[in-house]
């Protein structure tokens, strides 16, 4: 019987001798350099162990093995005893208290087990249950493809030179797969404008774009995580498409995903914090001049084992095969999630709103916003430019935004109504000057004014002028009473007074006469007037706000415009 067992790979090849080639065991020996007794011994194997040749298919080696080589109870007898898995687990976790020792954990086993075993072997049997717990697998990364970036959970201060305030700084950190070339930087916080500018300036100095850059779970870079498919932060994803790097999150809570920044922030805290740990800095942009001093020492150390530094490695890997710049660079600015554009054609961003094309109601509209400009966007087509506002509850809106009704309507003005009514008269001018001040707000008066130029059309300028200058003068500032002095034709005397009645009223010792009133309209006037300040206006027309004839008595006195 042969001392030691064959490779299955060569027990295969004894089967294949024997029964597809026909040979003898001699001769299978000899063809396969084996001695002859252990050809007898596989072949005697064999038969023991019920199989038939050929063999099952997807018979594997394990399996084979097995069948072959069962366990006896001899073998059970002569074994080398062993740690149980939960004896070494219980041995790992004391290892993680303080001053726990293997040496010390032994002796107290063999006080047990005065006849257990001795202290190698029982270094060894931890030694496999400790590699099996956490198997590694290491990745090999292409030049130009992986990059992995991360913030340092330990923090730089920096004092404040007028107050004496101190405040925490946070560190970021960008890593190549291939070469482990290094960016480092302090930046105020980690919110979306710092992260998305420490990444500008790492590419700007790394002088190319790597294909796909892998970020930690931070808001900034990813609204909501997911181990399958994670919601990316729309800032952070239109900054990427700027650049045209694919981003791929790492999963929560496997630091494994990017061990590359990981030994990165470590190496990064070793260079940066313990060597600036005595300097004092009163601004960040004197604590960034110390970093990237370090920093360029940090890229050009010879790395062990490699025989190279970290930007030799760069240049031969990772430059060659990574993307170019873009032209320009991105233009900072915070995405905020896409919204529906509603009936009055305007989106709230930043506690203002901003108008679209109104011929995008009910689309899905994006929108940036940058330091000084808010944009809009279909997609990737800007539709909608606007300054940006400050203060909050401000509307900015664009007047080809509109439909044609609403800017017409927006483009009334004090001067442009005015304007109209100038081009009748100087009464018509004057009447609607005044109709303007009565008002508690212009545009109140502006569809009255309007209503009163249109009158032109059916009664002429000549007759408008001298109904606005009748309505002036009794102080009857509306468009109601203008209508009605044109429909009656009370405009028609010479002075701008009725025409004399057809039948003179009969003198009568209970008759004033007109100069009893000193200037005032006679009784057949007055109730005429009366009438008319009832009347409704026009229902086109905003509320004149009609005055009392007492008013209009008092006004029309003075002969002044009240």
């Amino acid at each position: 019987m042969a001392k030691d067992r064959l490779p299955m790979r060569k027990i295969r090849d004894i089967l294949r001798a024997h029964f597809d080639g026909r040979l003898s065991t001699r001769q299978s020996a000899l063809a396969l350099k084996v001695s002859r007794g252990a050809v007898l011994h596989c072949l005697e194997r064999f038969r023991e162990s019920g199989l038939f040749y050929p063999l099952p298919d997807g018979l594997g080696d394990l399996e084979l093995e097995a069948r072959l080589y069962p366990s006896t109870p001899t073998a059970v007898l002569f074994r080398k005893p062993h740690l149980t898995k939960e004896e070494c687990g219980v041995i790992h976790r004391e290892l993680t208290r303080t001053g726990v020792t293997l040496q010390l954990l032994w002796e107290e086993y063999r006080a047990q087990s005065p006849h257990g075993l001795g202290y190698s072997w029982f270094c060894e049997q931890y030694g496999r249950y400790k590699k099996s717990l956490g198997l590694s697998f290491r990745n090999t990364y292409k030049g130009g493809e992986m990059s992995f970036m991360d913030y340092s959970g330990k923090k730089r201060d920096i004092v404040d030179r007028a107050t004496g305030e101190v405040r925490e700084v946070e560190l970021f950190v960008w890593c190549w797969g291939a070469s482990n070339f290094t960016y480092w930087e302090f930046s105020e916080s980690q919110k979306t404008l710092d992260f998305l500018g420490s990444q500008a300036r790492a590419l700007a100095y790394f002088g190319c774009v790597p294909r796909v850059s892998v970020p930690d779970n931070l808001k900034p870079a990813v609204n909501k995580a997911c181990r399958y498919e994670p919601e990316l932060n729309l800032s952070h994803e239109r900054f990427a498409e700027h650049y045209g790097t694919s981003l791929l999150p790492a999963r929560v809570r496997k630091p494994k995903d990017k061990a590359k920044v990981e030994g990165g922030v470590r190496l990064a805290q070793r260079w940066l914090l313990g060597r600036l740990r005595d300097r004092t800095f009163f601004s960040l942009a004197e604590l960034n001049e110390a970093a990237h001093g370090l920093l360029q020492a940090f890229n050009d150390k010879v790395m062990k084992g490699y025989g190279k530094s970290r930007r030799e490695v760069f240049e031969e890997l990772d430059r060659p095969n990574a993307l170019p710049l873009p032209p320009a660079p991105y233009e900072m600015g915070v995405w905020r999630r896409p919204v529906r554009l509603g009936v009055d054609y305007h989106i709230e961003a930043d506690g203002n709103f901003y108008s679209a094309p109104y011929t995008l109601r009910g689309r899905i509209l994006a929108v940036k916003i940058s330091e000084r400009l808010v944009e809009v966007f279909l997609g990737v087509d800007r539709v909608a430019s606007h300054r940006r506002l400050l203060g909050k509850r401000r509307h900015a809106t664009l007047t080809e935004h509109m439909p044609e009704s609403h800017q017409k309507y927006v483009e009334w003005n004090s001067e442009r109504v005015v304007a109209w009514a100038e081009k009748i008269g100087p009464s018509a001018h004057a009447l609607a000057e005044a109709m303007l001040l009565q008002r508690r707000h212009p545009q109140q008066a502006y569809r009255s004014i309007l209503g009163i130029t249109r009158l032109e059309k059916n009664y002429g300028k000549a007759r408008v002028e001298s109904a606005c200058a009748l309505a002036l003068r009794y102080g009857l500032l509306s468009y109601s009473a203008v209508a009605d002095i044109l429909k009656n034709g009370r405009e028609k005397g010479p002075t701008g007074e009725k025409a004399p009645s057809r039948h003179p009223a009969t003198p009568h010792e209970n008759i004033r006469g007109a100069g009893y009133y000193q200037g005032r309209p006679n009784e057949g006037e007055r109730d005429d007037m009366d009438r008319d300040v009832g009347k409704d206006e026009d229902p086109e027309a905003p509320a004149h706000g009609g005055r009392s004839w007492t008013a209009a008595q008092e006004a029309g006195r003075g002969g002044a415009v009240p």
